[in-house]
């Protein structure tokens, strides 16, 4: 069972790793549920900040195409890992050397398990619908596995994501949680340590 406080340590770790403007770069957006889908997310463990972001397509001469938010036929989205709750192997690693950097050693391809998993893209190729992304693919580092993979986003503001092989009724579905809204709720709870008596 992992140390409580060692716990305690992560949670606030991954809150202080949330960007100050989340909030205002998810409100800029329009009112769409495609646009609430767009922005920062949190693994279910807090082990890593993940962003969504619109990526413009090529046209057939390899030019970028400018990307209208208004539009969403004239992008695909991507996601990217941009913080990582634990940077470092820990003793919980197991056989790896603890203080080393954490790298995608999961991955099949030998050339690429010496890269740092921060800034990874770990999804591409995903088309919007109403309150969906579907279409694309999900890397998973811890496995090194790829998916396919649909995002869609819940009443309550959770990310549902749906990651499979072949046909979507064999695979797993984790929930991401909205960073803003994440960050707020841990605030909340570390409330406690300043009331210890409670």
């Amino acid at each position: 069972m992992q140390n409580p406080n060692s716990l305690t340590f992560y949670c606030l770790l991954i809150a202080l790793l949330i960007p100050s403007n989340v909030s205002q770069a998810q409100s800029g957006l329009n009112n769409s549920n495609e646009s609430k889908i767009v922005g920062y997310w949190v693994m279910p463990d807090a082990a890593a900040l993940l962003e969504i972001y619109p990526v413009s397509l090529k046209d057939n001469d390899g030019a970028a195409v400018e990307i209208s938010r208004g539009n969403s036929s004239e992008h695909h989205y991507e996601i990217r890992i941009i913080a990582i709750r634990d940077n470092l192997f820990t003793s919980a690693d197991g056989n790896h050397k603890v203080g080393e950097q954490r790298v995608d050693l999961h991955n099949p391809d030998e050339k690429l398990q010496g890269r740092s998993l921060q800034g990874l893209v770990i999804g591409t190729g995903f088309k919007a619908t109403r309150d969906t992304l579907k279409g694309g693919k999900l890397y998973d580092p811890g496995s090194g596995n790829q998916y396919k993979a649909e995002l869609m986003l819940t009443e309550d503001n959770l990310l549902q994501v749906r990651g499979y092989l072949g046909i979507s009724l064999f695979g797993r579905t984790l929930y991401w949680h909205q960073a803003e809204s994440f960050r707020q709720r841990l605030e909340k709870m570390f409330t406690i340590i300043e009331k210890p008596n409670l």
